[in-house]
This record gives C-alpha cells, structure tokens and sequence, in this order.
C-alpha cells in the first residue's frame, strides 16, 4: 500500500513544494519505506512508498529517460514481467526491477491504451510533459482508490480524502446526495464523495487535464464482458475456477518482501490459503482475529478461530491469532480519519487489528476480499436475481 499526491495549477502558478510536502505527510501511514517528489513549475507529483519489489531501487516519481514522462504509482502490476520483456524488445531501457516502472514506459509507447495492457491493481497518475497533460487512472475493477477535486484554477489528487484536506485555501461543503446515499448503502459509491467537488475515481476510470487552461477528458475502461459459453458439467467449471485462482494467486506472489494471509476460516481466505501453501510449497505465514468480552470471554456468536485453526492445521501453516474486545475498538477516530468520510462497515476494526498483528511480521497479505461480490455469496444479490427474474419486489437498501 503506497499512497499518491499532486498538484496541478492550471493558470501556470508555481506548485509550492510545502504544500506538496503536507499532503504527503498526511498519507505517511500508507508508505513507511520512502518519500519522493517531483516539482516543475505549476505541477508537483508526490509519492510515499511501501516496498514491495525492488525495494533498493524503484524511487518515485518514476520518469522517462528523456524526462518527458513521469508518474508515481500505488498498487502492482502482476504482468509487468511479460510485458518489461515485450518493451525491452521494442529498446526501452529499463533502470529498475520495480513493476511501477512498466507504467512509464507502457504509456510512452502506447499512450493512454498502454493502461490497458496491464494486469493489476493500481491507481496512478502520469505528467506527459510533451503533451502538457495530467493523467490519472484506476484499475478496472477499482481496488486501489484515488480522489480528486477542482477548484477554480487549481486540481489535486491523493490516495486518501485527508491529504487533499490539507492543501489550503480550498472550499469543502457537503454533498447532501452523497448523505444520502451513504445513509441508504452504509458507503458513497464513486464518483461522490461527502463534499462537493470532491470526486472519487470510478473503476477503470481515467481523467485527464491539459496543463494550461484545464480542459478535462473523461473515459473508462472497464473489465472484459463476461459471455455465455452454454451448459457444461459442473465438474468442468470447477475445475476451471480452481485453476484461474491457482494462477491468479501465483502472480500475486511476487514480492522481494516477506507475504503472508489473512485466514478468517471461510471459504474465500480457506481456497486462497490452500491456493498459497500448492504454489510456494512451504509454511505460509497466516494471520486471523477472535472475538472476546472484556474478561476475555470468546464470542461464540462471532469467534471463528476454531475454523481458522483446522484451515492452518490443513495447510501447515505458521498461523497466529489474536482477539478483537470492546478495548479494540479505540482505534474508531484514527480509522475515521484514514476514511474520510461516513463508512458504515463494522468489519473496518477486526480489519485493522488483524492488519497490526500481520505487520508485525510481514509487509504484504493476500485475502478473500472480493469472492462474495465474484460469486454472488451475499443474499442480497440473489434477492436481486430473483427480482430481475420477476420473482418479487427488490429489497430496500
């Protein structure tokens, strides 16, 4: 988890390095292992980092060998081997092993499609100095998250709504629609946030503005379609499901840093674990939450350690577990802060105290987040089959 920042003055004002700096500061949590800046004229790029490969080099902002192009990137790129090889060949020079850096060189020789040749999690932003050009993206299926406003002459951008907080002389009034909405999901689905002006950037989203007057571009790019491929047994898809998770998992593996799991003892975390143990061939490091009063009492009702422990049994893991109490739940106003904005989740505290016991020891996990909303494991949803099958009403929200 890295964290971006910008500044960009569209009427040519010079971008105080300070005020970069502060933004900066507010997203420190989100990359203890370096800080970078890039400040030209009336844009100023920032990046903390959290390293994952190549921790030696890979500083951002990265830049083109010519300087013309530079970008500061949060997220991994999974393919950025396959695709290094393919730019190697066409006589790109690549300085680092970082995967971060395929993104600059991707966009040099494909410009904004070169965003869809990678395979990732990513939010990004690139300066095209050439074409005088502010770029930012988010990957297609919207895990890492990037905000941005404009205001007047003036556009920002950060990983988190709290680094744009500090740039100073703005104006933050709430989005009573986006109330609204949070009020009737618990979350501000994107573009909104809880202030106006204030957007977030949709899945696969990319927003570009020109570096003198502004003018902004707006498209998506969303994932493949999914197409009917007609009846098979149900044997054949599961083996084929099984299979893309086993490869998936591998490109997730990739790190120069040690890796553990999250094992809560569901299914999800269960098959990624299994999927982790079959591709490394030795103990996984893996990480799980319990539920106790404050005597210390486990929660029958919530506690799935037991699950969790018989999954760790299964694989040989180098499993630990530590218990969430009513004392956990002091970490509210940092978690507050780190969102933003209203987030009805309660899952956010187990979240974090499962995330401080695995930092401990490792600087990157893998979950099951992701498998209910794949695989439709909610009841909401099929509540929405069945309506759009005409079979009831559609449930409130």
């Amino acid at each position: 988890m890295c964290g971006i920042a910008g500044i960009l003055h569209t009427d040519g004002a010079p971008v105080s390095a300070d005020a970069l700096a502060t933004m900066l500061a507010a997203l420190a949590h989100r990359g203890p292992d370096g800080s970078g800046t890039s400040v030209r004229g009336a844009l100023g790029l920032g990046h903390r980092r959290l390293a994952i490969i190549d921790p030696a080099g890979g500083r951002q902002p990265l830049t083109s060998m010519d300087g013309a192009i530079e970008a500061v990137v949060n997220g991994e790129i999974y393919n950025y081997r396959e695709l290094t090889a393919e730019l190697s060949a066409k006589g790109h020079r690549f300085a680092t092993r970082c995967d971060s850096e395929v993104v600059v060189h991707a966009y040099a020789e494909w410009g904004d499609a070169g965003l869809e040749r990678l395979r990732g999690m990513y939010a990004l932003a690139i300066a095209d100095h050439r074409r005088g050009r502010l770029l930012l993206a988010r990957d297609p299926f919207g895990i890492k998250p990037l905000h941005w406003l404009r205001q007047g002459t003036r556009v920002a951008f950060a990983s988190e709504l709290q680094a744009l907080r500090t740039v100073p002389g703005l104006d933050w009034r709430l989005d009573r629609t986006a109330i609204d909405q949070y009020l009737q999901l618990q979350y501000i689905p994107a573009p909104r946030t809880a202030f106006q002006d204030v957007s977030k950037l949709e899945p696969g989203e990319r927003v570009a503005f020109a570096f003198a007057g502004g003018a902004m571009e707006r498209r998506r790019h969303l994932p493949p379609a999914f197409a009917p491929e007609g009846d098979r047994p149900l044997a054949a898809w599961l083996e084929e499901a099984a299979a893309t998770l086993d490869e998936s998992v591998r490109a997730h593996l990739v790190s120069d840093v040690p890796f553990g799991a999250f094992l809560s003892g569901g299914v999800d975390s269960s098959l990624v674990v299994g999927a982790m143990a079959r591709a490394l061939g030795r103990p996984v490091r893996t990480f799980s939450i319990g539920f106790a009063d404050a005597h210390g009492a486990i929660d029958a009702v919530h506690d799935e350690t037991r699950h969790a422990e018989a999954v760790a049994r299964r694989w040989g893991t180098e499993h630990q577990m530590e218990l969430v109490t009513p004392a956990s739940f002091s970490v509210l106003p940092e978690l507050v802060r780190h969102h933003g904005e209203p987030f009805g989740d309660s899952s956010a505290v187990p979240t974090d105290a499962v995330a401080r016991l695995a930092r401990r020891s490792v600087a990157m996990v893998l979950s099951g987040d992701g498998a209910d909303e794949l695989f439709a494991g909610y009841d909401s949803y099929r509540d929405w089959w069945r309506w759009l099958r005409g079979d009831g009403v559609p449930p409130l929200r």
